[in-house]
């Protein structure tokens, strides 16, 4: 990249400096048309004088002869000094073609050169662009198969979710069992033991009843004991004491 960077930046200078000999060039041609147009009105003039003393000798019965080769040295003058100009304006203008084709031919010798190094730069640059038209198939391949393999870890993630779910509600309907049975086995001790209670309050009413009988029963046998001694007393008493 820096490479074709510097090269365009060359080509760039190239051109500016081909353009400002262009301006030199075109500025120089000007003067030199500006001469030719100089030129070109004297000689208008020239003409003209020359249209305006022919008609005046035409006008003239006998002109004179020292006239005439005086206007003849004028007009000789006049050609001579044109030819001169144009001459010199020729010879410039083939020293510029010169010069102008000289330098054109080193700018197009550094246009080829350019040209060759660009050339260069541009079967490097196809080169990585194959290189990089290779690397973008492999990357389109890596893409597809990411995407598979995305896929496949969704499904594979569904599938996971899908057991964990199901494991998680057969955790829960376990649990709810186990809170049915709880529930069950807690009602059934509840009941099992107001039984309990309720045999305990059974059997402690009828040790109550049977203390309280035993209590009559003793109270009883006192008593009858108590019989039995008076009885036996007076019987004691009557055979002891009573005589018929």
């Amino acid at each position: 990249m820096k490479l074709a960077k510097l090269e365009e930046e060359k080509y760039i200078m190239l051109k500016k400096s081909e353009i400002s000999e262009k301006l030199k060039t075109v500025q120089k041609d000007k003067r030199k048309e500006l001469d030719v147009l100089e030129i070109e009105t004297e000689t208008k003039k020239l003409v003209q004088t020359i249209v305006n003393k022919v008609e005046y000798l035409r006008n003239l019965d006998q002109p004179s002869e020292s006239w005439q080769r005086e206007l003849s040295a004028q007009i000789m003058q006049q050609f001579e000094k044109f030819s001169l100009r144009r001459q010199e304006q020729d010879d410039f203008f083939l020293q510029q073609s010169q010069k102008t084709i000289k330098i054109l031919r080193a700018k197009l010798n550094e246009f080829e050169k350019t040209i060759s190094s660009l050339d260069h730069i541009v079967k490097e640059q196809n080169t990585k662009l194959k290189s990089c038209a290779e690397m973008k198939k492999l990357c389109e391949k890596e893409k597809d198969l990411l995407k598979k393999s995305n896929m496949i870890l969704s499904k594979e993630k569904a599938f996971y979710m899908e057991n964990e779910r199901r494991k998680v509600e057969d955790k829960l309907k376990i649990a709810d069992q186990l809170k049915n049975i709880t529930m069950i086995k807690e009602r059934q001790s509840n009941e099992e033991a107001e039984k309990l209670r309720m045999k305990l309050l059974d059997i402690t009413k009828k040790f109550i009843d049977a203390k309280r009988k035993l209590a009559n029963i003793e109270e009883e046998r006192q008593r009858n004991e108590t019989r039995i001694n008076i009885g036996k007393n007076v019987y004691h008493y009557l055979f002891t004491h009573w005589k018929p």
